[in-house]
């Protein structure tokens, strides 16, 4: 991110605090808050790590207070890769059956920050299951 003066012209130094911050529109709440680099020539590297996606999001940037031309942005965010230990599974399958006969549940596929991914995550999914005996008293 270049940072200009009044007259449009790049500052040849740094030194302004710059304050980039994702917000939830519905709640006006922080959802991420921007990690700022000064590269010390009138440049900044800005880093955040979104946990989760939705048209909600927006990101908002100051510098020394006033809004930058353009803010609050609306990016895109896409859920990261398949996380299996973050996938759910519901239905009746996953409790009760009948010997024999197929037994059906769902599954969603989630990132690392439990947002939903469609299609599967669009890579391999393999999936396991095995009988166990009763318990016998």
């Amino acid at each position: 991110m270049l940072v200009k003066d009044q007259n449009d012209k790049q500052r040849p130094v740094g030194g302004d605090i710059v304050v980039a911050r994702l917000i939830d529109r519905a709640s006006n709440r922080i959802a991420a808050e921007g990690h700022v680099v000064d590269n010390t020539d009138g440049s900044y590297h800005v880093s955040y790590v979104p946990t989760r996606c939705g048209p909600e999001l927006s990101l908002r940037v100051t510098v020394n207070g006033t809004r930058l031309r353009g803010s609050p942005f609306r990016p895109l965010f896409k859920p990261g890769p398949v996380a299996g230990r973050c996938c759910t599974a519901s239905g009746a399958g996953l409790h009760d059956g009948i010997t024999g006969r197929p037994c059906e549940f769902e599954l969603q596929a989630r990132d690392s920050f439990g947002n939903p991914v469609a299609g599967g995550g669009g890579g391999p999914f393999k999936m396991e299951a095995r009988t166990c005996d009763p318990i016998r008293p």
